[in-house]
């Protein structure tokens, strides 16, 4: 796996991850090499890596004038005398010494905003490990680029345009970072991430009129790793007043490496979506089993390095050409160049390299360890995540990042799940594809690699701006549209007017909070309007509801529930505890609007706490009831099985089950189905019998009763389906196993799919139980005509 900043360290990586891992379980490998020496012979020979390995200064001088925690800097420039004056520019460079070492001195570049000192300050962290931070400052969001004839140019999208930007060279070794003592170089994200909380530290020390600007912290590549254990730490000193207090209000993290584990899995996957392999290949290599057996992912992108034609593993799309897949080399010349040197403040026998393989050597027993652990902690006290990846990265690439936050476990985790996907526009192109909720945010990049702001510097420049500046989320119409413009519902409003059966009702959300129920999800709308539409006859209409006793599940902000409730119901709603606030407060708004204008009509309606599957919340409410409903209370597999058994537990044998939601997975969706066909008769209610106006193609509903006489008891043993006569649930007397239905009243179509067309084949059902299915569909179905 390779996941520098440097194509030549990504590589590297890759192949030294390989061997390490073939040295254990491909005994055919020559034993006289230990992996290492294996890793660099392949590596040195395809030419991939820089020809020094780290900037240790074994002279007599190279500590002398040490003084641990001073930053020594000065104000620089590239452009000599055909630019602003070196005061007016606010260029600076410097050298930080730190602490905790023998000698080891950090280097560093400032760059303050051409706009405004106002903007937020931010720090850049390039991957490896073991990269200079200058292949991002002058080939991707710095000041300047490198013209071939050595020259500097302006960056139009130089990301100095909206922010205060720091670049660092770390760990020590890397770039122009160096020490005379090679034990000063870290081997852990503890030693990094306390090193660079040091010198921020001392950097706003002597720069206190940026102390108040927010601060935010970027990286990609291995940064991956950096950033989430430098924002811990940063979080970590500001909650124990260690120092000056640091405004961090956000961490960023490009095309990188967090948790290995789940990222490794992805590459099969991309490789055959992209092309890179076939399907054949994908099978022979492992394919689906990668998931099992990491060597396997790994044997893959061996393969992938050693046989695809010569690809750029940083974007597929692209050869893999010079010795760095990029010809970065001006870098190299320009930083070499005895007068930039001393412009800088650096020593003249100190040597540039683009990326130091003693470094990342030294970090490798770093390189699994999954650095999301830490990331909840930090969301749940607000501060923000951006994760975004150019989609044409293979080493980094955008699947793997996304898979391991849709795994990572937050309050927020459901609610990120099911966030809508929109468009985030650029100069009005689509430039990428975004999910956001509440802090965390992740964005795909159209037509960019590994590196985003080299390959698509216009639309990084705007994911900064947009995302520092609270706008890159599904709300922001500045910069992202919908992109299904037809949805129903944006949670971007905290008041939502709905008109049900007559009645202006009023519904209280909360889309910023952590908890899912807090906003108007649209399935809840298309229910309400379902019933509206459905209430003038039938087994929907006030004279059948009447009194009838209703449970909702997951009701959050109520709409589902209340407009059972209209109907003359005696509903109770219910949820976490967190959201009972909220719902109560909808609850007394709207009865009190409600009974003003028509109060005969409607029933009751009251808030109960429910945890799914809480046996003393389940007797509480006093099941069995007459309608157990819920709208998008189906999105995540793991709690299935809780719905599954709290609705059997709520039930008696005749109660019909309504649920309606949106399909976000259908891996989900078939399991759900798999799990209730063990139970219920489940059928979709067609779209001709929904509002017009308020459905969607995703958005089903489901109308589901118990299946057969047989008694089943779960495993609380307090949940039993009786026996029922098929003369006792269906009014209408017809003839067995038909369906029987007033005119006009049809809510399922007759080529509609029938979800439990086939009983488990395991199942010995003799010819009066076949036709008791029949029987207990026709009570389900009952007042239903089939169109």
């Amino acid at each position: 796996m390779a996941l520098a900043s440097s194509p030549s360290l990504s590589k590297l990586s890759l192949v030294l991850l390989f061997f390490l891992s073939l040295s254990s379980s491909h005994p055919s490998h020559d034993p006289t090499y230990p992996p290492q020496s294996h890793a660099e012979r392949l590596v040195r020979s395809l030419n991939l890596y820089p020809k020094d390995s780290v900037n240790i200064i074994e002279s007599d001088h190279a500590g002398h004038g040490f003084v641990p925690g001073e930053i020594v800097e000065k104000k620089f420039s590239f452009l000599g005398d055909s630019g602003p004056s070196v005061e007016d520019l606010g260029h600076h460079a410097g050298y930080y010494s730190l602490p905790h070492s023998i000698s080891a001195r950090m280097f560093y570049f400032f760059f303050e905003s051409r706009i405004s000192k106002d903007d937020p300050v931010v720090i850049w962290l390039t991957g490896g490990p073991g990269c200079g931070s200058e292949i991002a400052l002058f080939y991707e969001n710095g000041p300047f680029h490198i013209a071939n004839n050595m020259s500097l140019t302006w960056n139009d999208y130089g990301w100095d345009q909206a922010s205060n930007i720091i670049f660092v060279d770390q760990p020590t070794g890397t770039g122009f970072s160096y020490s005379s003592n090679d034990t000063d170089i870290r081997q852990d994200e503890a030693g990094v991430s306390n090193d660079l909380y040091d010198f921020l530290q001392e950097f706003f020390k002597a720069h206190l009129d940026f102390i108040s600007n927010d601060f935010y912290i970027f990286g990609e590549s291995y940064a991956g790793h950096y950033v989430p254990a430098l924002a811990s730490r940063v979080n970590q000193g500001n909650k124990q007043n260690q120092g000056l207090h640091i405004n961090l209000k956000g961490f960023a993290i490009g095309n990188g490496l967090t948790n290995p584990a789940i990222q490794y899995q992805a590459y099969p996957d991309f490789a055959l979506d992209k092309g890179v392999i076939t399907k054949t290949e994908y099978e022979t290599q492992g394919g689906e089993s990668c998931a099992d057996a990491l060597d396997i992912c790994e044997n893959i992108l061996y393969r992938i390095l050693v046989f695809t034609d010569n690809i750029n593993y940083y974007d597929i799309r692209k050869k893999c050409e010079g010795y760095l897949c990029y010809n970065f080399t001006n870098v190299e010349k320009l930083l070499n160049e005895q007068k930039v040197k001393r412009a800088l403040g650096v020593r003249d026998d100190l040597e540039y390299d683009l990326c130091s393989l003693k470094v990342h050597a030294a970090m490798m027993q770093d390189w699994m360890r999954n650095l999301e652990v830490g990331i909840p902690a930090l969301l749940e006290d607000g501060i923000k995540l951006l994760v975004y990846a150019g989609e044409e990265d293979l080493i980094c690439n955008w699947l793997g990042n996304s898979r391991w936050v849709q795994a990572m476990q937050w309050s927020g985790q459901k609610g990120f799940e099911i966030s809508p996907t929109v468009k985030f526009v650029v100069d009005g192109a689509e430039a990428g594809s975004l999910n956001s909720y509440g802090p965390l945010t992740f964005l795909k990049v159209h037509g960019a690699g590994h590196m985003v702001p080299m390959d698509q510097p216009k639309v990084a420049l705007q994911m900064l701006t947009s995302w520092t500046g609270g706008k890159l989320n599904a709300s922001s119409s500045a910069s992202c549209d919908l992109m299904e413009p037809d949805r129903l519902n944006s949670p971007t409003t905290f008041e939502m007017p709905l008109e049900v059966l007559g009645h202006e009702l009023q519904f209280s959300q909360d889309p910023n909070s952590k908890h899912l129920g807090t906003t108007v999800w649209d399935a809840s709308l298309v229910f309400a309007k379902f019933l509206e539409r459905n209430c003038r006859r039938g087994r929907f209409s006030p004279a059948k509801l009447k009194g009838k006793r209703v449970i909702e599940l997951g009701a959050g902000c109520g709409v589902s529930g209340f407009g059972m409730a209209l109907l003359g119901c005696n509903v109770i709603v219910t949820d976490q505890k967190e959201v009972l606030p909220l719902l109560g407060r909808n609850v007394e708004r709207n009865i009190s609007r409600v009974m003003q204008k028509n109060p005969e009509s409607f029933g009751s309606i009251k808030v109960a706490e429910l945890q799914w599957g809480d046996e003393s919340h389940i007797k509480a409410v006093g099941p069995p009831f007459d309608y157990i409903i819920g709208t998008d209370v189906v999105y995540v597999e793991h709690l299935l099985e809780p719905l599954l058994q709290t609705i059997l537990s709520l039930s008696g044998h005749r109660t019909t089950i309504l649920l309606g939601y949106e399909i976000r997975s259908t891996s989900v969706h078939d399991k759900m189905l798999q799990m209730w066909k063990r139970y219920f008769d489940v059928k979709t209610v067609s779209k001709s019998k929904m509002d017009e106006t308020f459905q969607h193609p995703s958005i089903e509903l489901f109308i589901m009763g118990f299946k057969h006489s047989a008694e089943c008891t779960e495993n609380s043993g307090e949940t039993t389906v009786e026996k029922v006569d098929v003369e006792t649930v269906v009014d209408d007397k017809s003839s067995e196993g038909s369906v029987v239905a007033e005119e006009g009243t049809g809510l399922v179509e007759e080529n509609v799919e029938d979800h439990d067309k086939s009983i488990s084949q395991n199942a010995k059902l003799s010819e009066w139980e076949a036709r008791r299915y029949g029987a207990m569909a026709a009570r389900i179905l009952r007042d239903i005509k089939i169109s």
